[in-house]
């Protein structure tokens, strides 16, 4: 391990506001417009077992219930690519029930890890304020290791290629608009 030179990356890393206005607008994702542009260096997280990427756990959530979950697993980079090669579960978060949501899921249900129902406690808690958001986890010497919190899953582009109609029903069925006390009205004619 060594530390990386910071300000040789800054400007790499840095999103002209003008190109973030763009992919926030046609993403779906207004809330984070005006949210000021921050780098975040993290620990590199590494699996232990083998070559491959850790683990996706992602818990979606409705007004701070988990209710289901995407295990992302077996996630290798082909060499020189971004393109990624992955097995993907889509299932309640009891693992009694696999969900045949997501177009093309060849997968099983995975062993429920040890420290599965702290991940429960901690997307309940994170998901507690929003009407809805997707709590991701890796896991790393068994303990749950907070990766994100998505509003807009995918960047709200793939909707129609992830989960089938029947999955889409189904998780908006579980999003109580009566719920929500604010919001923002958009302005007539205005282009997401």
């Amino acid at each position: 391990e060594q530390d990386a030179d910071i300000d040789r990356y800054k400007d790499t890393l840095r999103v002209p506001a003008k190109k973030r206005n763009i992919i926030y607008r046609s993403s779906g994702d207004l809330f984070a417009l005006k949210c000021p542009q921050r780098i975040i260096c993290e620990k590199l997280l590494k699996n232990s077992t083998n070559n491959k990427m850790l683990d996706d756990w992602k818990f979606y959530c409705f007004h701070g219930e988990p209710k289901y979950l995407l295990y992302i697993h077996d996630r290798v980079l082909a060499s020189g690519s971004q393109k990624a090669s992955i097995e993907e579960v889509f299932m309640t978060i009891d693992f009694k029930v696999k969900m045949d949501y997501l177009k093309d899921s060849k997968s099983n249900i995975p062993q429920m890890p040890v420290c599965y129902n702290e991940m429960i406690e901690c997307a309940r808690k994170l998901s507690k304020d929003f009407p809805f958001v997707r709590v991701d986890f890796y896991i790393s010497e068994n303990k749950p290791v907070f990766g994100e919190l998505t509003f807009t899953p995918s960047g709200s582009y793939l909707k129609d290629q992830i989960h089938n109609k029947e999955g889409l029903t189904e998780m908006g069925n579980c999003l109580c608009l009566d719920k929500i006390t604010e919001y923002t009205k958009l302005k007539k004619g205005y282009n997401v």
